[in-house]
């Protein structure tokens, strides 16, 4: 008995994903690696870059915008 609870117990943890898997994080990808955490990385449905943050315990994403102020193709960035 107490093997099958181990057992059952073992399945429960390693059948569990920590971050599962969906369509939103395959739209964006990374296309450039700044410094301090920062990135510039696109989202593939929309063609817009966005400026994003990782740091300890934070992260922030906001679109990259032009000199006019209008977001930044991914296109664009070279």
């Amino acid at each position: 008995m107490r093997y099958i609870i181990l057992l059952a117990l073992s399945l429960c943890v390693y059948g569990c994903d920590v971050a599962p898997k969906s369509e939103s994080y395959s739209r964006i990808h990374p296309l450039v690696e700044l410094d301090d955490g920062y990135s510039i990385v696109c989202d593939r449905t929309t063609n817009i870059a966005y400026l994003k943050y990782y740091g300890s315990y934070r992260m922030a994403m906001t679109a990259y915008l032009d000199a006019d102020g209008k977001p930044t193709r991914c296109t664009d960035i070279k």
